[in-house]
C-alpha cells in the first residue's frame, strides 16, 4: 500500500497543471445556486475524458460519479461544491469571471478542480486499490439547499457511502496547510422573522400611539442579552439582525416593523433555548410597551459534526502531503455548512485547506471579490483526499 500512496502522491504532482487549468476555467465561467448547468456539464466532459462512471439524472444541476476500485472494500463518497456567488469580482486576474453577476469568491473552482483530479488518478490506478469512491458535484451550497436536493435525489442510494468527506478553502491559513477538528466544525443556522405590531397615528401625538420602531429597537438590544447573559461563556451562540423594515411616512408613527434575522449555534440544546429565548422576548417586551410581537423560525442548516476516527484518518493522510505541520483546529467556526445533511446518518469528516501566501489579497475573507486563492491548496487537498482513499478504503 506504500507503494500506491506515493504513486497517488506523484500522479497529483503530474496533473497539477490541468488541475489549475479546470479551476481557472471554472472561475473564468461562475455560475450563482441554481443555475450551475454549464459547469455541470464542462465537469461532465472532463469525467467522460476519463471513462468515470456518471449520473447526471434527475439533477436538474450538479452531478454524482463513483469509481471502483480492483476488490471489495469500504465506499467513500467526495463531496464539493459547484456553485459560486452573485458577486461581481473586483480582482485583475487573467481569468477573471466573465459573467459580472458571478464569482468564485468561496473557493468551488478549486474544490471541483481537486476532485476532478483526484477521480482522474482513481480511475487510472484502479487495479491498486479497493471499494469505491462517490464523487457529489454539489450545486447550491451558498444557499444551504444543495445537500437536501441531492439526498432527496438519491445521491447516497446510488453511491452507498460508509463514509463522507468534504473540504473548504481557508484563507486563514497558510497555503498548502490542513486543518482537522472532531466533533463541532461548524454551527447550525436558523432563520428568524419578527413582526411587531403597534398603533399608528401622528407624530405630533405619540401619547394617542404605540411606536413599533421604538419596540423594535427594545427588541434588538435584549435579544444580544441571551448570548451574554443566558448562553454559557464558553458555548458559542450568535443572533444577529441583518433587516429591518418598517413605517411609510416621517410624520407618522408606524403600524408595524418587520425584522429578518438568523441565529447560530455550535449545540442543539442551545438550538432550541435560543428559539425558545427569542421568543420570550420578543412577546414579553412588545407586550410590556403596548403592542404585540410574533416570531416565525425557519430552520436551517444543521450543525457539521465531525466523526472522531474518519477524522484521525483524516489528519493521517494529511500528514503525508501538507507543506507544514497540522492544524489541530482549536475553534469551530459561526458559518454554516449544509455538507452537515449528509453526516445525520453517515460519520465522516470536513477538513481546510490553506490558501494565504505572502499577498495581502490571499488573505481577505471568505466571498470578498478580490480573494486570491493560492493555487498549491489545489494539489494537497487532492492529495489528502487520495491517501484516505489508500487508508480507509482497504
Amino acid at each position: 500500500m506504500q507503494r500506491v500512496r506515493e504513486r497517488f502522491s506523484q500522479l497529483a504532482e503530474d496533473y497539477n497543471e490541468d488541475a489549475v487549468k479546470i479551476r481557472r476555467y471554472l472561475h473564468q465561467h461562475p455560475e450563482i445556486s441554481g443555475n450551475e448547468k454549464k459547469t455541470t456539464n464542462y465537469i461532465l466532459k472532463q469525467l467522460m475524458k476519463n471513462s468515470i462512471d456518471t449520473i447526471t439524472e434527475p439533477f436538474q444541476t450538479g452531478l454524482v460519479a463513483r469509481v471502483k476500485g480492483a476488490g471489495r472494500g469500504k465506499n467513500i463518497c467526495i463531496r464539493v461544491g459547484i456553485d459560486a456567488l452573485p458577486v461581481k469580482e473586483t480582482s485583475e486576474f487573467p481569468f477573471a469571471a466573465k459573467n459580472e453577476n458571478a464569482c468564485h469568491c468561496c473557493g468551488h473552482d478549486l474544490q471541483v478542480a481537486a476532485a476532478i483530479t483526484c477521480a482522474r488518478i482513481l480511475q487510472e490506478t484502479k487495479d491498486s486499490w479497493h471499494g469505491s469512491v462517490g464523487f457529489i458535484f454539489q450545486p447550491s451550497v451558498e444557499t444551504g439547499e444543495g445537500a437536501k436536493y441531492m439526498i432527496a435525489h438519491q445521491a447516497l442510494e446510488f453511491l452507498q457511502p460508509d463514509v463522507m468527506l468534504g473540504f473548504h478553502c481557508w484563507p486563514e491559513m497558510k497555503a498548502g496547510s490542513v486543518g482537522v477538528r472532531p466533533g463541532p466544525m461548524m454551527a447550525a443556522v436558523d432563520f428568524i422573522k419578527i413582526r411587531i405590531e403597534g398603533k399608528s397615528g401622528p407624530a405630533a401625538h405619540p401619547h394617542q400611539c404605540v411606536d413599533p420602531i421604538l419596540i423594535a429597537s427594545y427588541v434588538v438590544q435584549q435579544l444580544q442579552h441571551i448570548v451574554s447573559r443566558e448562553c454559557s461563556p464558553t458555548e458559542s451562540a450568535v443572533i444577529t439582525i441583518g433587516k429591518i423594515v418598517g413605517g411609510t411616512s416621517d410624520n407618522s408613527v408606524a403600524a408595524a416593523v418587520e425584522m429578518e434575522g438568523s441565529v447560530h449555534t455550535l449545540l442543539e440544546k442551545d438550538r432550541i433555548y435560543m428559539q425558545k429565548a427569542i421568543c420570550r422576548i420578543v412577546q414579553n417586551t412588545s407586550a410590556a410597551m403596548g403592542g404585540s410581537g410574533r416570531v416565525t423560525v425557519l430552520k436551517g442548516v444543521d450543525p457539521l459534526l465531525c466523526d472522531e476516527t474518519i477524522s484521525a484518518y483524516v489528519e493521517e493522510a494529511a500528514a503525508c502531503v501538507a507543506m507544514g505541520p497540522i492544524d489541530q483546529l482549536q475553534k469551530p467556526s459561526m458559518e454554516m455548512e449544509d455538507f452537515a445533511y449528509y453526516l445525520r446518518d453517515i460519520p465522516g469528516a470536513y477538513f481546510r485547506v490553506g490558501t494565504a501566501n505572502e499577498l495581502a489579497s490571499s488573505k481577505l475573507p471568505l466571498h470578498n471579490p478580490s480573494i486570491l486563492f493560492d493555487e498549491r491548496a489545489i494539489s494537497v487537498a487532492c492529495k489528502v483526499l487520495l491517501q484516505f482513499t489508500a487508508l480507509y478504503s482497504t
